[in-house]
């Protein structure tokens, strides 16, 4: 019994540090890693498929970034339907995926 924790302890620390390790060299990581570069001849061909000139193109480019929470979305219509939804998933109108990730009452984002 005590071969099996010592066994057992020695494959958690293995499991806890090759996680620390990871964690502090992450940031070192990107520090030193360049950016990556585009391909001209590819943005040229987005530029040209989506008819943009050069200065639309650096406008765009330029705009301040936005994530999923700047974005409007249904989930509180959805909460408030919570029952309805829960009635058409029992129903097998719905998924239950669907019931429980966009009834839930706590939000989730995954942005």
């Amino acid at each position: 019994m005590k071969k099996l924790f010592k066994h057992m302890s020695i494959y958690g620390l293995g499991g806890i540090i090759t996680k620390a390790v990871n964690f502090f060299l992450l940031p070192i990581y990107t520090y030193l890693c360049e950016p990556p570069k585009s391909d001209p001849e590819i943005v040229e061909l987005f530029k040209k498929r989506l008819g943009l000139s050069n200065e639309e193109f650096i406008e765009l480019m330029t705009l301040p970034k936005k994530g999923c929470r700047d974005y409007e979305t249904y989930k509180p219509t959805f909460e408030r339907w919570r029952l309805f939804f829960y009635l058409m998933a029992k129903a097998d109108l719905i998924s239950w995926s669907f019931y429980i990730e966009y009834t839930s009452l706590r939000m989730r984002y995954n942005c």
